[in-house]
Parts: structure tokens; C-alpha cells; sequence
């Protein structure tokens, strides 16, 4: 398994954590790149030390370019048959992952996901990742995954929350979308699950993650640029649709999840100043009538 984080000036606290718990899994045969996007504090040097320390730890430093690029380089120089996303201030529950891997292993599938939990500094949250009893610890493609996850309101994108078969990521050409800062997890997920007919997912009940709410600190003001990511993202996710023969039943879940992509938009768009609202009005009525 190849294990990909991106870094950008992360905490050393956080870092530290994370590699602690790469470190002490009880699977040996791992790999963990760190992705180090420009950071200008002791990033790099801590991951350096840990990387004389232990041989299965990989440093790549790249100019400032974002999360999307800091993933894809991840993906690209992996050398496992399956590859995890981590965020550089979350960390593994206990010793799960080898648990996730020999799952996926054993039932030969191109992506499992399992459950996370919210760590608030002192204390592990309930399990906080929805998932339909129809999908638990079976085999099924993708378009039964979306149906069905969109039918009862529990999707989650975040790629985080599983593995995928590298030659699989490959073989489809998936990647991150690149200029993208926000929700750019969104195409991605959407094309994982539906850019080849006959693939395999599984569904485990498995709650290996730990999302660390501690570290997040005071939420930023939202800005136009996040707002026309998500028209970026939802134009790139109609185009894919358009671009591959669906059901009825996929293609009208597949809008839906577009749609919940846009309602993003929402949450964004109210707290923007009056010139940029406009801005985004005439953005969507000129890029996005049809919809």
C-alpha cells in the first residue's frame, strides 16, 4: 500500500502524530509519500529526519501548486497496488489499516471504503460516516454504489476514506483536477465510481479514520475563488456525464450529485461581497443556462 499525503506547512505536532501512526500500523509492507507542497517552515526537515530513520518513508518537495498536484505526484510515483490519501493533520485509528488492505486484497476490488471518526483533541466522536445496510460488506459497481448512496443521502466524497487499486486510477486516467482548491474531491469521486462499467467496489463497516476537528482552527471568510471552483468542478462533472452512457436511474443520481456540488455554491455565495455575487450571477446565466 502507498500511502500519499500532501503538506503545506503543516503543525509538527500534527505531522508527527501521523507519522507515529504510519510508523506503529501492524501491516509492514507500506509506503508513505509525503508530498510537500512549498512549505517555508521545518517541514521538510522533520519529515527528512523520519526519513533516515525509516527507510519506507519518501519526501518529494515541489513549488507551491496545490493539494490536486501534491496528490496526482503521489499517485504517479506510488509503488503499491493500492494507494491511500491521508491529510497531513489526521492520522489512523489504531492499527485498522492493515485490516482495510487485506479486505481489498481478498476480494479483489478497485476501491473499499470504510467509516471515520472526529477527534476533537481529547476525545474520539461516534462514528460519524452514514452507510446503507444495502451496501455493507458486499461487492457491487459503481452505479449501484451511486444510486444507492444518493437514494439515502450518504455519500461522501472525500478520498480519504479508502483505497484504490492504483491500476485501476491509471488505467482511467483519474486524477485530481488541477487549479482547483475547493471541493475538487467532488470530480474525482464521481468519475472514480463511474468511469468504468464493470468495476468493483466494497463497502466495509470498518472505521479506520480519524478526521482531527482540532486542527482546523478558525474556518476562512469565503471568497470568490472558491466560488468559481465550484462552477469549475460542476462544469467539469456535467461534461463527464455527458461524455459516457448512463441508465436512467445513474444519470439522473449522477445530477443529483452534481446538483450537490452546486449547492456549495450556497453556503458561498451569501457571505461574498456585492460585486462579486454579481459577478457569479452573470457567471452561472452565461456558462450555465442550460441547466
Amino acid at each position: 500500500i502507498s500511502i500519499v499525503v500532501p503538506t503545506y506547512e503543516t503543525k509538527e505536532q500534527f505531522l508527527r502524530e501521523l507519522l507515529d501512526c504510519v510508523v506503529n500500523q501492524t501491516y509492514n509492507n507500506w509506503e508513505c509519500i509525503i508530498v510537500d507542497d512549498g512549505s517555508t517552515d521545518n517541514t521538510v526537515s522533520l519529515v527528512s529526519d523520519l526519513q533516515n530513520k525509516y527507510e519506507n518513508i519518501k519526501l518529494l518537495s515541489i513549488q507551491n501548486s496545490g493539494v490536486s498536484n501534491a496528490r496526482n505526484i503521489g499517485i504517479r510515483e506510488s509503488k503499491g497496488t493500492y494507494i491511500c490519501f491521508l491529510d497531513a493533520d489526521d492520522f489512523y485509528k489504531d492499527s485498522s489499516i492493515g485490516d482495510l488492505i487485506v479486505m481489498a486484497i481478498e476480494n479483489d476490488v478497485d476501491i473499499i471504503r470504510g467509516k471515520y471518526c472526529i477527534f476533537d483533541g481529547n476525545k474520539f466522536n461516534s462514528n460519524v460516516c452514514n452507510v446503507s445496510n444495502r451496501l455493507l460488506n458486499k461487492i457491487v459497481d459503481g452505479s449501484v454504489y451511486l444510486n444507492e448512496c444518493v437514494r439515502t443521502k450518504t455519500i461522501e466524497v472525500v478520498p480519504w476514506l479508502g483505497l484504490f487499486k492504483k491500476d485501476y486510477l491509471i488505467k482511467n486516467s483519474l486524477f485530481f483536477p488541477l487549479g482547483i482548491g475547493y471541493e475538487e474531491d467532488q470530480v474525482f469521486f464521481l468519475k472514480a465510481l463511474l468511469c468504468q462499467k464493470d468495476n468493483k467496489l466494497y463497502q466495509t463497516n470498518l472505521c479506520f479514520y480519524c478526521y482531527n476537528s482540532s486542527s482546523q482552527g478558525v474556518t476562512k471568510r469565503p471568497s470568490l475563488q472558491q466560488a468559481l471552483d465550484v462552477l469549475a468542478i460542476v462544469k467539469q462533472e456535467l461534461d463527464f456525464i455527458d461524455s459516457i452512457s448512463l441508465d436512467k436511474k445513474t444519470k439522473k443520481s449522477s445530477l443529483k450529485y452534481v446538483s450537490l456540488s452546486f449547492y456549495q455554491l450556497t453556503s458561498i455565495y451569501g457571505r461574498l461581497n456585492k460585486k462579486d455575487r454579481l459577478f457569479i450571477r452573470k457567471s452561472i446565466e452565461k456558462k450555465y443556462a442550460k441547466c
